[in-house]
């Protein structure tokens, strides 16, 4: 899902359209450096359900079975390949692409710091297979 980014995250970047390119929750799937490392951290999710008023076995039995889930391989499509491929689509057409990815635990409005800004040639974000820094303005350039 791509959909309008506003509020301090979208201030961050430079002037433009803003995008928060999700798989419809989170974006660690869509980021190509969190993309197969993502894993639950099981005391975030027993704090999470513990919230929602959740009993201690049910807790464990969702975890388990998130767990269980993370093993399998994955019949959904390669969210981190396609956001590569966008990405080299809207170069080559002239597009300035400039990425931004921050770890957020909370709110979108969370505040964090832009840790710099740096410029990385298109063949190098393709041959990176898309891998770039978090809390980094990255533009790619054609």
């Amino acid at each position: 899902m791509a959909e309008p980014l506003a509020g301090s995250f979208a201030a961050k970047l430079p002037a433009g359209t803003h995008l928060l390119i999700t798989d419809g929750h989170c974006a660690c799937r869509v980021y190509p450096s969190r993309a197969t490392t993502v894993d639950c951290d099981d005391d975030e999710e027993r704090r999470r359900y513990q919230r929602k008023g959740w009993s201690r076995s049910k807790i464990e039995r969702a975890i388990n079975a998130k767990r269980e889930a993370h093993a399998r391989p994955s019949s959904r499509p390669d969210l981190a390949k396609c956001f590569v491929e966008a990405v080299q689509e809207l170069t080559t057409s002239g597009a300035r692409v400039t990425l931004l990815a921050h770890s957020f635990r909370g709110a979108l409005d969370e505040p964090f710091e832009v840790a710099g800004v740096e410029s990385t040639p298109l063949e190098t974000f393709l041959k990176m297979f898309g891998k770039f820094p978090e809390d980094k303005l990255v533009t790619i350039v054609g």
